[in-house]
């Protein structure tokens, strides 16, 4: 085989594996850390889910509520090398988990669908904050009323490479109370 075959075959080999790699899913898989939500821990909460590994959980220093649903914990990417919360929020007196995600999401733009998370059954949202930050957010019954793990970011990437901390929580999520 001539040297110019032998270059023509190694760039195709190459391209064909460039290709291949292409149509692959990209998502980074991400590792269980700390359990969030039990008594004594960052953010005792109604629920427990699996944090991402380095994800740190602390609980709200403010009084701070959207949509009538008030904010329990962050759980912040910043020690895992990212930029970007899951937050969970409660809404108290509320019993339907549709409604309560549509108090929350009032004002943005959004679908919904239904899901069953874990051993619990809620729903799940996927809308847009602002003018185009995609956010999701799944509601659960728990501690007497709907409890809401959110996740959003600045921009799409930033969402894309949060979004699998978030699938952790929510393939995780226990009511405690």
């Amino acid at each position: 085989m001539s040297k110019k075959s032998v270059a023509l075959l190694a760039g195709l080999t190459f391209a064909a594996v460039a290709l291949a790699g292409c149509g692959s899913d990209t998502k980074e898989a991400v590792k269980a850390g700390a359990e969030v939500g039990p008594q004594g821990s960052a953010c005792p909460m109604p629920v427990t889910f699996s944090a991402a590994e380095k994800w740190g959980a602390a609980t709200a220093e403010q009084d701070f509520t959207t949509g009538g649903v008030k904010l329990l914990c962050e759980i912040d990417a910043k020690p895992a090398g990212s930029v970007g919360f899951i937050r969970v929020w409660q809404a108290a007196g509320v019993t339907d988990a549709k409604a309560a995600l549509e108090k929350f999401t009032s004002g943005e733009i959004g679908r919904g669908q239904k899901y069953t998370a874990g051993p619990l059954s809620g729903s799940e949202v996927e809308y847009v904050k602002g003018s185009d930050s995609p956010a999701r957010a799944l509601a659960v019954p728990a501690g007497g009323g709907i409890v809401i793990v959110s996740v959003g970011a600045l921009s799409k990437d930033l969402f894309e490479k949060n979004l699998p901390a978030y699938e952790l929580a929510k393939s995780s999520i226990k009511a405690t109370a």
